[in-house]
């Protein structure tokens, strides 16, 4: 069976190239300065070909300016992105600095203060809590002259803690909120003394306690309270904190007081140790 042949469809090609001829002889016609009727009848002819043209070429070029500005844009975001992140790495490293710094003077006000005192700086680079020990981990260690049982203090003279663990360039540290901490302290206003430790009661508060004190004690809310300077391990005179509260003693003539540490002591990251200092013996 043949199969028919299928004419094509000129149509659309014819009037097309009409169009173009029309256009072509108005262009002439105005060109020429002429104005014939056949002109006049080719320009309504064409006048709304040429403003489908226009409109079509004034879409594709505002489509091709927006997608250029999206572009321009996207490339000044993105530069305005790195600028801030790099600004913001600067800003933390002038801040740490920064905060060195006034660590560095503070303690250098400290060695012009207490110049019985010998100190190496460090920096807390680790902290952690096992059971009702704290346990913190320092950047300096016997290369650096560090030994077992030399007192920690924070920046702003207030004791931490005491090294315990010392390998070349790190140092383990117990602080004095770890349940096995004796520390012999004082009140400086009425002299009355006592021992301070961590507790089982007050770890989880960031509180110690000054242990059996007699009910009568004269220490009072607010009273504070120092490192007595006895014994082999602490020097006279470190801050310790605050009276907070008081906890009698069941079944004794005793009470406890409740010492609410100096803030540095919980937020301090750089640190001294005291390598050597005067001892009392009283």
């Amino acid at each position: 069976m043949k199969i028919p042949h299928r004419k094509k469809d000129m149509r659309l090609p014819i009037m097309f190239a009409i169009s173009l001829l029309l256009c072509f002889i108005c262009f002439a016609s105005h060109s020429s300065g002429t104005s014939t009727l056949l002109s006049k009848g080719l320009s309504i002819v064409t006048t709304p070909l040429r403003a489908v043209a226009k409109g079509t070429y004034n879409a594709a070029s505002s489509v091709g300016t927006y997608f250029t500005d999206i572009n321009k844009l996207k490339k000044e975001n993105e530069r305005l992105t790195k600028q801030n992140k790099a600004l913001s790495e600067e800003n933390a490293e002038y801040q740490a600095l920064k905060d060195e710094n006034d660590s560095l003077y503070k303690f250098l006000d400290l060695k012009k203060e207490r110049t019985d005192y010998k100190f190496t700086n460090a920096n807390i680079v680790s902290k952690a809590s096992s059971g009702y020990l704290s346990i913190f981990t320092i950047d300096k260690g016997s290369f650096h002259g560090i030994k077992e049982n030399m007192p920690i203090i924070s920046d702003e003279g207030a004791l931490l803690g005491v090294t315990y663990s010392v390998e070349g360039s790190s140092t383990r540290c117990k602080s004095i909120l770890s349940y096995d901490m004796n520390v012999g302290v004082y009140d400086k206003e009425t002299g009355e003394t006592g021992i301070l430790s961590g507790s089982f009661d007050t770890f989880s508060q960031s509180r110690c306690v000054m242990k059996a004190l007699p009910n009568e004690s004269s220490l009072a809310l607010g009273s504070k309270i120092y490192t007595s300077g006895l014994g082999e391990v602490y020097p006279r005179d470190l801050f310790i904190g605050t009276v907070y509260g008081f906890i009698p003693e069941q079944g004794s003539h005793t009470k406890n007081a409740v010492i609410a540490l100096d803030d540095s002591i919980i937020t301090s990251d750089s640190i001294m140790v005291i390598t050597s200092f005067e001892r009392v013996y009283e």
